[in-house]
């Protein structure tokens, strides 16, 4: 993750994402922001699923491959969101970012599962203090 400085129509991506978005300003009481919406990359949820799996399976001694954890994942209906806000400084350089992902997660069998997360990240200056 670069907390380069961002500007205004570049291209924003995350691994969670299926692909990229533009960046959107807004503007708003606490300083301006860069945001992107983005689609949830379904096949990357599939994949730390069946891997989850698999070492679920470990645990409880009854060993699942790989293949076959995906085979059952794939059989799941996924769809969801990555929301992304980046705060600016008054320079136009990132100085939080606020990740919000949406996951609406059908099995097979019918059950529904809705799951959301947030992941904040802030920059901050750290100072040494030295005791002599």
């Amino acid at each position: 993750m670069g907390w380069d400085k961002r500007v205004e129509g570049a291209l924003f991506s995350t691994h969670a994402a299926a692909g990229p978005a533009k960046l959107a300003r807004t503007s708003g009481v606490a300083g301006s922001s860069l945001t992107a919406d983005l689609a949830l990359n379904v096949d990357h949820v599939r994949k730390e699923r069946a891997e989850a799996d698999v070492v679920v399976g470990e645990i409880m001694r009854e060993p699942v491959k790989l293949e076959q954890a995906m085979q059952a994942r794939a059989k799941e209906k996924i769809s969801g969101s990555v929301s992304v806000v980046m705060s600016l400084d008054t320079a136009d350089r990132e100085i939080k970012r606020v990740t919000t992902t949406t996951m609406r997660r059908q099995e097979a069998e019918g059950q529904v599962f809705n799951a959301t997360s947030t992941e904040t990240l802030q920059k901050r200056l750290l100072t040494s203090v030295s005791g002599s």
